[in-house]
């Protein structure tokens, strides 16, 4: 049976990629329905709630260390309701204005999704003593679903029993389902008995002086921290580009693939369900491989499916319609069989419980730099030099990741440390587990 941290770290992750993938959706009705997009508007959107996400996961993972890890999470909840309901009931007035008042809420939404990623990654990670990464991965896993859940809305939305129905009810109807797990997870977290975990423990002994540093101070004690960081937050940073670039632009590669400017949700249902058996399989070599070689092999494979896709536009431009889309549904499998799941788990496995959520928001961060980077580039290379382009970049990207992976992630350990620090064991500000954990871990062949 899941322990009640576990499910709230799945319901979280499902949230996550719901609330990320619905604008995708719903911007589209709008636009077929009377609410042209400004131009302004088509990077603005993307760009503040991944900027948004990037201030969620480095200053809230931040605050996870250092006031605890409920806190934390009550925090990040809270601003991904509001983010979520606002987007669905406060954009009213001319085109401009409702594409304005959309893109302050999904700021404020991805403060805090992001803040859910070192957040529920910590908090399932922390859940018992045996820091199993299989847990980990089966709550990343949802993940899959929530990046789908808003095309099967859609689609549902667009049926013949919803034509009366008004693109704004409709678009709103998308955009508000993002706050309902958030909400029922706040709600539960908010009205259940706080229990303490090895890293509120940590937290509490963090607030005394000599614990309460500042980030740097943290680095320049501990070097062998920022080699790891270069490791995990790299890594994310360059499977994110190729993740987003292809998750975001997915319907507009499929019209190509189709030649067609009609949204075809069961096309992108059927592309975006090959992440459950690619993250299913990922997970499933998680404990006997290890994320380390799940990023590395993962890493190959994906370049390997860039490339033929790739080789497909340049044999022919137009044609080979099913050819490209069987093998445009492998690349979604390879992007969700290995750094998928693996960048999400390393940084909860190998970083001290007392940094964990600090160094996992910042690994976190990176990758949504990375996707910035994806969401922002992709087209301009698109509208210059093809897809092909598009896809020879995101294959070298892959093998610089691969690389990256080698020469930066050490082979893991799973934290013995952690094992003394139970929650039936309280800990002081100077108990000794907690004091002597630093040495243990530079001792230990993960660092």
């Amino acid at each position: 049976m899941p322990s009640r941290d576990s499910i709230i770290g799945a319901v979280n992750n499902l949230s996550i990629q719901y609330n990320f993938a619905a604008a995708s959706v719903a911007i589209q009705i709008m636009s077929d329905g009377g609410y042209p997009e400004p131009t302004w508007a088509k990077m603005a959107l993307l760009g503040t709630v991944f900027a948004g996400a990037v201030c969620g996961m480095v200053f809230l993972g931040m605050i996870g260390d250092l006031i605890g890890r409920r806190a934390g999470m009550l925090l990040t909840l809270g601003l991904t309701v509001t983010g979520s309901l606002g987007a669905a009931v406060l954009p009213w007035g001319t085109d401009s204005s409702i594409y304005s008042v959309l893109s302050a809420c999904r700021f404020v939404l991805g403060v805090g999704v992001g803040g859910m990623y070192p957040l529920s990654a910590a908090k399932v990670a922390e859940s018992d003593t045996d820091a199993d990464p299989t847990k980990i991965g089966w709550s990343f896993f949802y993940q899959a679903p929530g990046s789908m859940l808003p095309y099967v809305v859609g689609w549902i939305l667009s049926a013949e029993a919803f034509n009366d129905t008004s693109t704004s009810i409709k678009f709103r109807i998308i955009l508000g389902l993002g706050c309902i797990p958030a909400g029922v997870v706040f709600l539960n977290e908010l009205f259940t008995k706080p229990k303490q975990s090895a890293g509120d423990v940590a937290s509490q002994a963090s607030r005394t002086p000599r614990r309460a540093m500042s980030l740097w101070g943290r680095i320049n004690s501990h070097p062998e921290y920022l080699k790891q960081l270069i490791g995990t937050g790299g890594t994310w940073f360059l499977y994110d580009i190729s993740y987003y670039g292809t998750a975001i632009f997915q319907p507009q590669i499929l019209q190509s693939i189709f030649n067609t400017d009609t949204l075809s949700y069961w096309q992108n249902l059927t592309v975006s369900s090959m992440t459950l058996p690619g993250t299913v399989v990922a997970i499933m070599l998680l404990k006997p491989k290890g994320s380390r070689w799940l990023n590395i092999y993962g890493f190959w494979l994906i370049a390997v499916a860039y490339a033929s896709l790739a080789v497909c536009f340049h044999v022919s431009a137009e044609g080979l319609k099913w050819p490209k889309f069987i093998v445009f549904c492998c690349c979604t499998f390879a992007l969700s069989c290995g750094p998928n799941v693996g960048t999400y788990v390393l940084p909860a496995t190998l970083y001290p419980f007392h940094v964990r959520t600090t160094f996992h928001g910042l690994s976190a961060g990176s990758g949504k730099l990375g996707a910035v980077v994806g969401t922002f580039i992709y087209n301009p290379i698109q509208e210059s030099a093809g897809i092909a382009a598009v896809l020879w970049v995101q294959t070298a990207i892959s093998i610089v990741a691969a690389l990256l992976s080698i020469y930066f992630i050490d082979k893991e350990c799973y934290d013995k440390a952690d094992d003394e620090v139970s929650e039936s064991t309280p800990l002081s500000p100077n108990s000794e587990s907690v004091n002597s954990y630093d040495g243990k871990l530079k001792s230990s062949s993960c660092l």
